[in-house]
């Protein structure tokens, strides 16, 4: 089975960093993004499991509620909190990232091999295609954090430039990516 499974399990740990994030932006940020988490799924925690579906729902709540500055600050918290070494490039950190998104260490409980999807990309020098497929179920500006914190960190403190693309056939959104 392949694709997104609502029942699977993730992490609380990039939860958590996602809703220590937004107290960067304000303290109200961040009670309100944990309220809403608290609504869905009870208090976060970094070592328990919730169900793709609870976040997936919770994170479309705060986009609506609070908007994409916020997710996509919560994207870049959790690509800090990634465990990966610091000498990568950029195009090994996304291999990294697809790994990471399809592993027990972030997902349990799913027969599918990509219970929340899977994040797409071709680098070409310091250029990229990047986006997510289909059935990738979280919002599109947390992608674009992920991908900003991404290449902030391995493009050593490059900037990145996002410009929305044409999708591939098996992507829901994809952008072209400079740095």
């Amino acid at each position: 089975m392949s694709g997104y499974d609502p029942d699977a399990e993730v992490i609380g740990k990039y939860i958590l960093a996602f809703i220590e994030s937004a107290g960067e932006v304000s303290p109200v940020f961040e009670s309100k993004v944990r309220s809403k988490f608290e609504e869905n799924t009870g208090e976060i925690r970094p070592d328990e499991w919730y169900t793709a579906e609870d976040v997936k729902r919770t994170y479309e709540s705060i986009l609506a509620d609070v908007g994409p500055k916020t997710m996509k600050n919560g994207g870049i918290e959790t690509a800090k909190a990634l465990p990966f070494e610091e000498d990568n490039s950029v195009a090994e950190a996304l291999d990294l990232l697809c790994e990471e998104h399809t592993s027990s260490e972030v997902y349990r409980n799913t027969a599918s091999r990509q219970p929340a999807g899977q994040y797409t990309y071709e680098v070409n020098g310091r250029s990229a295609h990047l986006g997510a497929t289909e059935d990738y179920p979280y919002t599109k500006p947390f992608v674009e954090g992920i991908y900003r914190g991404l290449i902030r960190k391995y493009g050593t403190g490059a900037t990145p430039e996002f410009e929305e693309t044409t999708p591939r056939p098996d992507e829901g959104f994809a952008w072209h990516v400079e740095w």
